[in-house]
């Protein structure tokens, strides 16, 4: 059993925030350890997470029980990076990142296990710094030791400026296809919090940001989110999600599909797949969240969006969500590393089937203006000659 000192310039903080900072971990996993009565401060257990700590305070931490060993999952990864402390995979969709309720040893954390001699263990997941749904395709980023899933954690935390504006050192990009037009570029920013109803599902619900002196200040909310003071199970928590069209193609006088570049300022679950149907533009083939060839809103004229796209978009079988890029410092050597993959082969079907229409479209309306101007011509020398 661990027993560490609260140096002076951790006094008053909270206690999961000088746990993660001193073993260090993550503060999911010291929330964990502190539920869990692994915790000691001066002598006395601590459970709750907002327990603030002195400088000379002795914090005293179990050793959580052994689980069973993982089992391992031999398949093929596509490993983009690799060292000694990182790695950085491109999972396919179809992968669930993590066990849960169905699938105890087919997942990504059971294929690393085969893969890799060792992986972090501070986190909720050996391994796991951040996480991808299982049909979303594209990077991530997997820590061996518990120093490097520490200090790569810690880049996800979103840091919130005396203006409000919020940052991050680690970046994702993604790419997704969504059914309608938004607007050339955005920022959507709501609270998102569990379904009451459907408890597998996400949800945007309604800000309540009282004090005692009326109305917060602006962005009061994101430095208390960034701080941890925010209740999950009351309010929710901020979501900000930056987009950019990069692309639309249209059927019809309304049937439109876009391409969308999203940067993420925070890490919620089902983020970009909650905004985009709040925002009233779901992504392809989402079957949570109202893309899944459903009524588009009215705007086609009443018809199934599978009844004027193409085969590719119309069956597409997942959300049309890929994370395309990421960035972050390298935890020993400081570098800032930046990686990048192409579009999983079915959203580069879609894509191409796409591109494919739209050719096929301008080539006959080249034709049928062609045609127009030939059959005015032969009219115009009918007429003259009469």
């Amino acid at each position: 059993m661990p027993h560490i000192l609260v140096p002076s310039h951790l006094h008053n903080a909270r206690i999961d925030i000088a746990l993660a900072e001193l073993l260090p971990c993550t503060r999911s996993h010291a929330q964990k350890l502190l539920r869990s009565s692994l915790v000691a401060c001066n002598g006395a257990l601590v459970s709750g997470a907002k327990h603030k700590v002195a400088a000379g305070d002795e914090l005293a931490i179990a050793a959580p029980p052994c689980s069973e060993t993982r089992a391992q999952l031999d398949i093929a990864l596509d490993i983009v990076y690799e060292d000694d402390c990182l790695l950085v995979v491109n999972k396919p969709a179809g992968l669930v990142v993590h066990p849960s309720a169905g699938h105890s040893d087919d997942t990504l954390v059971n294929a690393l296990a085969s893969h890799c001699a060792r992986l972090s263990d501070v986190g909720d997941y050996p391994g796991i710094v951040h996480r991808l749904d299982k049909d979303t395709s594209g990077l991530i980023l997997v820590a061996k030791t518990n120093a490097a899933h520490a200090a790569l954690a810690k880049q996800f935390v979103p840091v919130v400026d005396a203006r409000g504006g919020v940052t991050k050192c680690a970046q994702r990009k993604y790419i997704a296809l969504v059914y309608g037009e938004p607007a050339a570029s955005g920022t959507i920013e709501t609270r998102i919090a569990r379904n009451k109803v459907d408890r597998k599902k996400m949800c945007v619900i309604a800000a309540r940001r009282k004090s005692a002196a009326g109305e917060e200040p602006p962005h009061a909310h994101r430095r208390k989110y960034a701080a941890g003071e925010e209740s999950a199970h009351t309010v929710g928590r901020v979501a900000i999600t930056q987009y950019a069209r990069v692309k639309t193609w249209t059927r019809g006088d309304s049937n439109k599909i876009s391409l969308l570049h999203f940067k993420l300022l925070t890490g919620r679950t089902h983020q970009i797949r909650v905004h985009c149907q709040h925002a009233g533009f779901p992504i392809v083939g989402d079957p949570v969240y109202g893309g899944n060839g459903g009524g588009n809103g009215g705007s086609n004229g009443g018809k199934r969006r599978g009844d004027v796209w193409p085969e590719e978009i119309a069956m597409f079988a997942r959300q049309a969500l890929h994370a395309a890029g990421i960035s972050f410092e390298h935890p020993v050597t400081r570098e800032v590393l930046r990686f990048e993959v192409d579009v999983a082969p079915d959203m580069l079907a879609a894509l191409e089937a796409l591109e494919a229409l739209e050719a096929l479209e301008e080539r006959e309306a080249l034709e049928e203006r062609d045609e127009r101007e030939e059959r005015d011509e032969r009219e115009a020398l009918e007429k003259y000659f009469e």
